[in-house]
């Protein structure tokens, strides 16, 4: 068919640029995987290209139906008002990692909270606390008390990465592996806070 052609021409030019670039082939095998595993979800649409020609209001409400499944998951999510939902959903964004990846390691820079759709994740926290920022160190006790309390077996309705809401240099306080393939999606800190300030200032207009 005309779409698997065009997705074939896509691996194609990924695979002679990501050699022309010398990508070690872990990282190559991570992104076939990403581009194949969307590719069986959506069978060659491309979402946000198809979504960023329609009025706003309507792209909230596609998003919305589209992930509201996911959105659910997460308690804290489900008592807020249906328009914040909907923006919410809209600001989410997918990812998918084979099993054995590391999501992120300690140390690495992240400003996202990550919701878990599908899939099996452990959390590993550092016994060095060096190498992290100074907001790290100052939470690294909260943050063993809140996987002492739900465990370092993450799955679907879990989040993680929550801690870079506090921190500036977005640090992260912890490592996160994928035990089998994972789907996660991505929440900006930019994109919560937008949706938190859309949200105080719809209180002052009541």
């Amino acid at each position: 068919s005309l779409g698997m052609n065009a997705f074939r021409l896509k691996i194609q030019s990924l695979k002679n640029y990501m050699s022309y670039r010398n990508i070690p082939d872990y990282i190559q095998n991570e992104i076939f995987f990403s581009h194949h595993f969307r590719w069986q979800k959506s069978q060659g649409l491309d979402e946000h290209e198809t979504l960023q020609i329609l009025p706003e209001p309507l792209q909230h409400d596609i998003s919305y139906e589209v992930k509201r499944r996911v959105l659910h998951l997460v308690p804290i999510f489900k008592p807020l008002p249906l328009i914040v939902q909907k923006r919410i959903c809209h600001a989410l964004i997918p990812q998918v990692y084979p099993k054995d990846s590391i999501i992120y390691s300690v140390g690495d820079i992240g400003h996202e909270i990550l919701f878990i759709v599908s899939g099996v994740v452990t959390v590993t926290l550092p016994s060095d606390l060096s190498e992290l920022d100074t907001s790290g160190k100052s939470n690294a006790a909260l943050n063993k008390e809140k996987f002492e309390a739900i465990g370092k077996i993450l799955s679907a309705g879990n989040h993680l990465g929550e801690s870079c809401l506090n921190s500036n240099s977005g640090v992260r306080q912890e490592t996160v592996i994928s035990k089998t393939t994972v789907e996660l999606y991505a929440l900006s800190k930019d994109d919560l806070n937008g949706i938190c300030r859309f949200m105080g200032s719809d209180k002052e207009k009541e």
